[in-house]
């Protein structure tokens, strides 16, 4: 089925019927899923309720509006899209992990910060002994100079270190 084939090069989505999805625009930043997919028939039609066009969205996950058609003359493959194109999707995507990617690693450093902030005043305190003490910081800081080092790689805005960032997450994932 074309559906299964698209629905994998989207993200956040969920099913919301018999044969019916939303997810995430890859055509623009979207935080809550504001595209409507539905099996009909030999075809997947989709509609993005920000207003964006179905070629802006194919654009963007690199198929062509021929593939979003049922049959054995269309398989699902980027002929007919100009590089450019496949590029500045690649691109869109690329920042918008970028951005969520950066986001959750300012939060994560924040929260270590935290915590080895009031273990210290809870220490000087006296309310945690040297030992709860070194424990927290030992939790604290356990791969913070890695989370450092990528948090200071995505704030680059470099495309081919976002890149290379996000090809070590996906292996890390996996």
């Amino acid at each position: 089925m074309i559906a299964d084939q698209i629905l994998t090069l989207l993200s956040a989505v969920r099913i919301c019927g018999a044969d019916r999805w939303i997810a995430r625009c890859p055509a623009h930043e979207d935080h809550n899923p504001s595209l409507s997919l539905k099996q009909a028939d030999d075809r997947i039609l989709i509609y993005c309720h920000a207003g964006c066009t179905v070629a802006e969205i194919c654009a963007a996950i690199g198929v062509t509006v021929t593939d979003l058609f049922d049959g054995s003359r269309h398989k699902l493959h980027p002929v007919g899209l100009r590089a450019a194109d496949c590029e500045a999707g690649i691109r869109r995507a690329l920042t918008r992990w970028r951005k969520e990617t950066l986001r959750a690693c300012a939060m994560d450093l924040r929260e270590r910060d935290e915590l080895i902030q009031i273990a210290r005043v809870s220490f000087e305190a006296g309310t945690i002994d040297k030992e709860t003490l070194v424990h927290a910081l030992g939790v604290a800081y356990n791969g913070y100079s890695l989370l450092e080092y990528r948090f200071w790689q995505l704030l680059r805005d470099d495309l081919f270190s976002d890149l290379e960032l996000w090809r070590l997450a996906r292996r890390e994932a996996a």
